[in-house]
């Protein structure tokens, strides 16, 4: 079988990926998420967005890990039981173009060279 060009050329894409929470699933006040990205080097945060909400807010800066695994604690809502019940979707954003830091407000998912897609999760 003959060998395609294609298949001696590396991938190199950032892949970003969020393993913990998965989809769907119902979430703490405070959260550990965790996931994945194919270049170590890279910044990672995860941005969550209340869907009563239009507003996009950037959680604390991850921890990663040279073989690529990340991990942060986010927040869901306020502590309090007013945002039990509540609907949140979280992104892991690798490289963003904007500085971020812990607690900004987007209009919108920030623009970076990679995101994950989007996990929806209920706040219990």
């Amino acid at each position: 079988m003959p060998v395609l060009a294609d298949d001696l050329e590396e991938d190199t894409r950032v892949l970003l990926e969020i393993s913990t929470p998965i989809n769907g699933e119902s979430a703490e006040w405070r959260t550990r998420v965790t996931g994945r990205v194919s270049k170590p080097s890279a910044e990672v945060w995860v941005v969550v967005r209340p869907l009563e909400t239009r507003d996009f807010w950037v959680q604390p800066k991850t921890t990663l890990q040279a073989n690529g695994e990340w991990e942060t604690m986010i927040y869901l809502g306020g502590k309090g039981r007013s945002h039990i019940g509540k609907v949140f979707d979280l992104r892991a954003i690798a490289n963003p173009v904007d500085s971020l830091q812990e607690g900004l407000v987007f209009p919108g998912w920030p623009r970076a060279e990679m995101k994950s897609d989007v996990i929806r999760v209920a706040r219990r």
